[in-house]
């Protein structure tokens, strides 16, 4: 559509129908609310320098305002307003403004390749009034060939123009982002050459919202983003206006308003004219046009950095990142050839860093959009995925790699790009000695698809790499939760390679232990034992499982029974060998219990197979206290133990069943003298090939039925036996503590206690039991009469009278006892030292 145009001039006839400033003709179809902005925007006051009767030499050399604003109701003014001196009554201060109506501005003017800016001095605008009153459109306004790129150009680099250009153009942002205007102080041309180098920087939709106007006497009354005015305006240049409310560049005063941070879109424009790339800088609309045609001002430095890169006149630097996610978000809209120069080699250039890693997937993610050319994805989805595996994989951090899989996403159609793959990925995974690494390969590999099929290259890895890592607890938790992949059923295959392989070794399955635990992993190893025929194998795993903290009895048992069942299902006979394998593996860290005992005899029996390795294993578990075998299963499998059947199965550890035998007859009623005859008797022929426990118990057990014997001859015969029998020398320490223990319980009669043993004692001196009776007349009576009172000392040698020999020891040993340091005397008394 064409312009509508509109003369504003003191003139005699015009649209007002009376002399003076009026709007002396009009497009028939303007608004009169427009009418009312263009008397108003295009009012023209001379400076104050200017002479008041110029000459036409003069006159030529007022400023030129050209001027561009938006209305409220969306369409655009472009007009020029020109001093012309003198009006039709002869009085001086007669200017003459013609404007152009754009009704849609994107049409009219973006739409005709022309910026504003464009139409300084152009042949379009008239300075002579019409006769007649209406206008008629005018199809297209004529550049005027003075502002171009290359008059751009040319202006920056005189003067020492271009420092300037990144904090004006940081201005003009500030500008179309909060309406802080602009005060330009210099000739009109030279103001008009600043103009035209923010437009050329700027994206069209941008240079469109850039109002301006090139010469206004008073910048305060100016509506205009840009305004240029002279050094003799009315602009007070006060501190606060230049600090703090406009962003003055007076360039004849040299007075700038002073800014700390300058834009990145700015520093690159800025940057690029410097290198001699002022058509990179023109391309810059062209491109946001065809990318981003709206790009905000906040996205200008990264959209402009992204142009400069497509275009080849600039690298990216440290903004990689930053920019290829900008292009991820813009990536229906580029060109394959554009991609192509973005990406070039620069994947394996740019790092590994979250920033990096994460704009690159998202541009993959891009590329899957149906939006996307297909030339362009086929540039964007290999690469990337081999990018991602061979280079971030073993380089990125953790965390990075599994943030992009929480994203990665992939199609049906990327299946033929990724099998070629596949052995780049088992390469970084054989490559792998760090456990958290490996985990994220693996949660990679699944990502891609590469656990879906069977191979025999991943039975290798689980052999060669996963295995040895499951100690790690994420390792084995991400093995366990890929399980139901069918290439991870090969994996954990190639774990129960390795785990055949270590079979001999009970401590690796003890480590192996925890990730046994996981119930999808043990059965799919179990499945591959019991598909091998590998007993050992199977009996191992079983063990494993049933060691852990958590398993009981049940679990113990039942993994017996299913390493017996599986050696059937492998065709095996349940041989002695075969059932004690299966019985170290589950019972290979702890003893069976009384139970488990009597089921492992059961089930013996009942297999009519009874594995002397087995047997022998429970009889620890008979363990005689001072109360016997006081817990009826104890009772039980000492029973089943002394069995004439089992019994011979034992060997040396017959000596401890039978031991038992002895400890419980001790202590279960027997005559006290017969009893301690015939565990004299076993001790002096088979004491050798007992274990020290049932040793110990015995003795302990003689001593206490021995001081229950009256009959102080045999008494002090068996004392002398037990205590000359082979290694007795500890057994008059239990005799002693049973004394004592024997004295403290007796509420009466103890004095006639004291007398028998004192009797029995003296008799074990007389008969060769000196150092017996050393030992308990010194060091045991001493402690057990301790506390005692004179009187009862007295009613033991009342119950001596009847012996005259030990009535007189008696009052001797009292005696030296009852002094000071009688003890020492005692043992003097003895031969003792």
């Amino acid at each position: 559509m064409s312009f509508l145009q509109a003369y504003y001039t003191s003139c005699e006839i015009g649209l007002r129908g009376s002399k003076g400033f009026q709007i002396n003709a009009a497009s028939d179809t303007i608004n009169p609310s427009v009418l009312q902005q263009i008397e108003r925007l295009g009012l023209y006051v001379p400076p104050i320098s200017a002479p008041s009767r110029p000459t036409a030499e003069e006159i030529e050399r007022f400023p030129i305002s050209l001027l561009y604003q938006r209305l409220s109701d969306g369409c655009a003014l472009l007009a020029q307003a020109k001093y012309l001196g003198a009006d039709y009554s002869g009085r001086f201060g007669n200017y003459f403004t013609h404007t152009l109506v754009a009704l849609d501005p994107v049409r009219d003017i973006k739409g005709k390749g022309l910026l504003p800016v464009e139409l300084w001095r152009s042949e379009t605008w008239e300075t002579s009034e019409s006769s007649a009153k209406s206008l008629p459109p005018l199809d297209e306004p004529r550049a005027g060939g003075v502002i171009n790129l290359e008059a751009v150009e040319e202006f920056l680099r005189e003067n020492n123009r271009l420092p300037h250009l990144p904090r004006f153009l940081t201005a003009v942002e500030d500008a179309l982002g909060t309406g802080r205007r602009i005060v330009i102080v210099d000739d009109d041309e030279t103001i008009t050459l600043w103009i035209a180098a923010a437009s050329y920087s700027l994206p069209s939709h941008l240079a469109l919202r850039l109002t301006f106007n090139t010469y206004v006497k008073n910048p305060y009354q100016s509506e205009f983003l840009i305004v240029g005015t002279t050094s003799d305006s009315d602009f007070k240049f006060a501190p606060h206006e230049i600090e703090h409310q406009y962003s003055v560049f007076d360039f004849q005063g040299e007075r700038f308003t002073p800014m700390v941070h300058v834009s990145g879109f700015a520093a690159q424009i800025a940057a690029a004219y410097r290198d001699n790339n002022a058509e990179g800088v023109a391309g810059f609309s062209g491109f946001a046009e065809q990318v981003a045609a709206d790009v905000p001002l906040e996205e200008l430095d990264t959209a402009f950095a992204c142009h400069a890169l497509v275009s080849g006149f600039a690298t990216p630097g440290t903004d990689t990142a930053r920019i290829i996610k900008w292009c991820a978000g813009h990536l229906a809209h580029f060109k394959a050839e554009q991609i192509r120069t973005l990406l070039s080699d620069r994947m394996s250039k740019v790092g590994f860093s979250r920033e990096v890693v994460e704009a690159y997937t998202d541009l993959f993610l891009a590329a899957g959009n149906e939006e996307t050319h297909a030339e362009v994805r086929e540039l964007i989805e290999r690469p990337y995925l081999e990018w991602l595996i061979r280079d971030v994989s073993v380089s990125a951090a953790t965390e990075v790699i599994l943030a992009a899989l929480s994203q990665l996403q992939l199609s049906t159609e990327l299946d033929s790009e990724l099998q070629p793959l596949r052995l780049l990925w088992m390469k970084q995974v054989r490559q792998t000695e760090e456990p958290r690494r490996l985990c994220v390969l693996l949660q990679l590999g699944d990502k891609l698809g590469f656990l879906n099929e069977p191979d025999e290259m991943l039975r290798h890895l689980g052999k060669t790499i996963v295995a040895p890592a499951l100690s790690n607890v994420p390792v084995r938790q991400i093995v366990a939760g890929l399980i139901h992949r069918v290439g991870m059923r090969d994996i954990v295959y190639g774990i129960g390679e390795y785990l055949a392989i270590q079979v001999s070794q009970p401590n690796a399955f003890t480590g192996a232990a925890q990730w046994l635990s996981q119930p999808e992993l043990f059965n799919t190893l179990v499945t591959y034992a019991t598909e091998q025929k590998n007993l050992a194998l199977y009996f191992r795993l079983m063990a494993a499982q049933a060691s852990l903290s958590s398993a009981g009895p049940d679990a113990r048992l039942q993994a017996f029974q299913q390493c017996l069942a599986a050696a059937q299902r492998f065709g095996l006979t349940l041989s002695a060998e075969n059932i004690s394998n299966a019985f170290v593996a589950v019972w290979q860290q702890c003893m069976p219990t009384l139970a488990e005992a009597a089921w492992l005899l059961d089930q013996m029996q009942a297999l009519r197979v009874l594995d002397p390795g087995i047997t022998r294993s429970l009889v620890p578990l008979l363990v005689v206290t001072d109360e016997g075998l006081s817990d009826p299963k104890q009772k039980e499998l000492k029973d089943r133990l002394s069995s004439k059947e089992i019994f011979e199965t034992l060997g040396d550890k017959s000596l401890t069943v039978v031991a038992c035998h002895f400890a419980s007859g001790l202590l279960e009623g027997r005559d006290a003298v017969v009893a301690i005859e015939d565990a004299l008797v076993f001790l002096k022929q088979r004491g050798v090939g007992l274990d020290e426990q049932a040793k110990t118990t015995i003795y302990r057990l003689l001593a206490r039925r021995l001081i229950n014997v009256k009959d102080e001859d045999a008494h002090y015969h068996l004392l002398i036996r037990t205590y000359g029998s082979q290694r007795a020398g500890p057994f008059l320490g239990w005799y002693g503590q049973e004394i004592a223990a024997s004295l403290a319980r007796h509420t009466s009669g103890k004095a006639r206690e004291v007398a028998r043993l004192f009797r029995i004692w003296i008799a074990t001196e007389r008969t060769q039991g000196g150092e017996i009776a050393n030992y308990l007349l010194i060091d045991v009576l001493p402690k057990a009469l301790h506390s005692w009172r004179a009187r009862d000392l007295e009613a033991v040698e009342k119950g001596l009278m009847e012996s005259h020999n030990a009535h007189l020891r008696w009052i001797k040993w009292r005696t030296m006892f009852q002094e000071p340091g009688g003890l020492v005397r005692i043992k003097q008394w003895f031969g003792l030292r």
